[in-house]
């Protein structure tokens, strides 16, 4: 009788510990996913705003009044009209 409680005895205790360890090392694994998802979060806030700054300089240079500006620095010439020949072709 006295050798079965000495089994259980090291059975729970083994058991226990075993518990602990994996409890340890899933703690341990939740750790490092939090800090990997804190990263990219992070990276994405970074590209979120990059993004709204690429946004304004497209949305500056996308008026008429700023294309003519910069056209006219590098030196293009604004063609009139009359001088402009279309050509439609009809499918």
């Amino acid at each position: 009788m006295k050798r079965w409680h000495i089994f259980l005895t090291y059975f729970f205790v083994i058991t226990i510990l075993i518990l602990i360890g994996l409890t340890a090392r899933q703690s341990n694994r939740f750790t490092a996913l939090e800090e990997r998802v804190k990263s990219v979060e992070t990276q994405q806030w970074e590209w979120i705003e990059e993004n709204k700054r690429l946004i304004a300089v497209i949305a500056k240079y996308s008026s008429a009044v700023e294309i003519e500006k910069r056209a006219i620095e590098q030196g293009l010439v604004k063609i009139p009209p009359e001088n402009v020949l279309q050509i439609y072709i009809k499918d």
